[in-house]
């Protein structure tokens, strides 16, 4: 078998474009991966999560002494989000 330049070329883009699809499935999100109540602060702000929770749009998980949020809930929630003005 003879390996020309243009079938190198054809073979290194073939892989360049599995190995890209790969990286883009490895790099979203799993929806059933959850984060600590310390780390949903840092990440979507403690107001935000506290009122959440409290008017139960969101589920809490009680692992031992930690407390742990669904990413998913989290992202749908933080795009679903609503400006809210209040009257004085």
């Amino acid at each position: 078998m003879e390996l020309t330049i243009e079938k190198l070329e054809e073979i290194l883009l073939d892989h360049e474009e599995r190995l890209i699809s790969q990286f883009k499935t490895l790099l979203e999100r799993p929806k059933s991966i959850r984060i600590t109540q310390k780390v949903a602060y840092d990440i979507y702000g403690r107001t935000k999560v506290i009122n959440w929770r409290s008017q139960g749009l969101l589920k809490a998980y009680k692992i031992g002494r930690t407390i742990e949020y669904e990413v998913a809930a989290l992202d749908k929630l933080m795009e679903n989000r609503q400006l809210i003005i209040k009257r004085k």
